[in-house]
């Protein structure tokens, strides 16, 4: 930026003209100031020409804005230099290894640190990895119990189903026995009180007690006929009743 010749350095109340090396305050003033006069030296003035990011601030604006500094350093603005023809100043040997130095010292300071940050991030990674993994071995296992209790399940209800046809198959054999049992009793006949002979005929006594009875019966009707032993002694004689 161009200044005006109207300006005047504060400290030496002179004209700043175009061709002066000056700086622009970038406080509360702006001002320009011959670098003389703010014993600034031609090597800084030279380092700050170069640098579009630099900054600067007179002492009198400097020493007022010690508390506002955060306000003061938030304008993005570039350093206004005087656009004179100043004289090329290069760096020395010396003062560009001192810069090299400085500037890797600072980097080794930052790797012990990245790298304790990396190395905690990588273990974090893996605590990560490894609880996911169990969580999946977890999961696994619970859907298998679950597949497992699915067919429990379907055994016990086959088990009762069959348990509940065993039992109805027993009833109705209960109920065919009792029948068929009726069925047979209904052919059979109990005579009661008929006295015991030896080399007795079952058959002709059953027939001749018929006859009495007005109640004939074929011969060849009769399955069996036979005298029940009842479960008591004998009599004197030996003959039962």
């Amino acid at each position: 930026m161009v200044h005006s010749n109207q300006n005047s350095c504060p400290k030496c109340s002179k004209t700043v003209k175009d061709a002066d090396k000056a700086l622009q305050c970038e406080g509360v003033c702006e001002k320009w100031f011959h670098i003389t006069c703010e014993n600034i030296s031609e090597r800084l003035y030279k380092a700050m020409l170069d640098d579009d990011d630099s900054s600067w601030t007179c002492s009198t604006c400097s020493s007022a804005s010690k508390g506002q500094h955060q306000k003061n350093t938030t304008k993005s603005q570039s350093l206004r230099v005087a656009k004179g023809n100043p004289k090329q100043i290069p760096l020395t040997k010396q003062e560009k290894k001192a810069a090299k130095s400085a500037t890797q010292v600072k980097i080794d300071d930052l790797n012990p640190s990245v790298q304790v940050l990396a190395s905690t991030i990588n273990q974090l990674i893996e605590s990560v990895d490894y609880f996911s993994a169990k969580y999946d071995d977890f999961l696994e296992i619970v859907n298998q119990v679950k597949k497992d209790n699915i067919l429990l399940n379907k055994g016990l209800n086959a088990v009762r189903e069959t348990n509940k046809k065993i039992k109805e198959e027993n009833e109705y054999l209960k109920l065919k026995i009792n029948e068929m049992e009726q069925a047979m009793l209904s052919n059979d006949l109990e005579i009661n009180n008929i006295p015991q002979a030896e080399n007795e005929n079952c058959s002709n006594i059953f027939l001749t007690i018929c006859q009495k009875m007005n109640c004939p019966i074929d011969e060849r009707d009769l399955v069996q006929v036979r005298r029940i032993i009842p479960n008591r002694t004998t009599t004197k004689t030996g003959k039962r009743p």
